[in-house]
């Protein structure tokens, strides 16, 4: 998922089938340790879905089972399964959408006119003010000594067994850290970042899913203020072989805040798979 520099977010999944199945991750091109491409208009989810076939093929894969997508990522598992449909078996989307970003983003129940505007505003008041020192100012408020045992109740109270017994009960502490950290390590990681949520609204898949044959599964939260439930019905729709479940009382964070759901439905998916390696 955007924004992350390891498998912090997903180490529920890789709690759950790393035993039996291989997991293949890689950093966002111009995000961390990854290169910066010389223009910025190389910087397309097109250009991240070519990318994870060059790490595929890097470590010697010419396909994969089971391609995984969170936010972001499920924007480029779309781009991946158009460009290269006998590269992957089936997918598995979390929390994301079809395209156009700004189009729904804060606008949980339906869309609202013009609303889109507001969204690309604030991304281009970021990016025109130190993204860097925002995100760590973000990161310093995480690590104040209230806020952080705020965020260790509230994990507390609200994470499933499964998930405290994985991340402990700080993992929402953890996720801050860990997130705003990384942002904030470098200047062209924050400006990055910004800039992949243009990205994120110029791109669109919608009008070509029903062209996408891999079998799909797609998992929204209820209460996803980023990428409305609403978006993943619509792929579900469009998508023939695709299977669709709403976690009602999640966010953007599905696979934190109810992990126990997302494992439960991707363990019935891929019982109708060929059981190898998931990637």
């Amino acid at each position: 998922p955007l924004g992350f520099c390891n498998i912090f977010a997903f180490r529920p999944i890789i709690a759950k089938f790393g035993h039996e199945y291989s997991f293949i991750n890689w950093q966002y091109r111009s995000l961390f340790e990854s290169d910066t491409p010389a223009t910025l208009r190389r910087c397309s989810v097109r250009d991240h879905a070519e990318d994870a076939l060059d790490v595929m093929n890097g470590l010697g894969y010419d396909s994969v089972d089971v391609m995984i997508g969170h936010s972001m990522g499920v924007s480029v598992c779309c781009e991946f399964a158009l460009l290269y449909p006998d590269n992957v078996g089936s997918m598995v989307m979390i929390n994301g959408g079809h395209g156009h970003l700004f189009h729904t983003a804060f606008q949980p129940f339906f869309r609202i006119p013009f609303a889109g505007n507001i969204s690309e505003s604030i991304v281009n008041t970021l990016l025109n003010n130190n993204p860097k020192r925002v995100m760590q100012l973000l990161k310093d408020l995480g690590s104040n000594k209230s806020v952080e045992s705020l965020l260790n109740f509230v994990g507390r109270k609200t994470g499933t067994p499964y998930m405290i017994s994985v991340q402990g009960e700080g993992f929402y502490n953890e996720w801050v850290q860990m997130y705003f950290g990384g942002l904030s390590s470098d200047d062209t990681s924050a400006n990055s970042y910004c800039r992949m949520f243009q990205e994120l609204n110029a791109h669109s898949t919608y009008h070509l899913l029903h062209l996408i044959q891999n079998k799909c599964l797609l998992i929204s939260g209820g209460l996803d203020y980023l990428t409305p439930p609403y978006l993943m019905k619509e792929m579900s729709s469009k998508i023939p072989d695709s299977e669709y479940h709403c976690c009602f009382l999640s966010t953007h964070l599905t696979l934190m805040e109810n992990p126990d759901f997302v494992l439960e439905k991707m363990e019935n998916f891929l019982g109708l798979n060929q059981e190898t390696s998931l990637n």
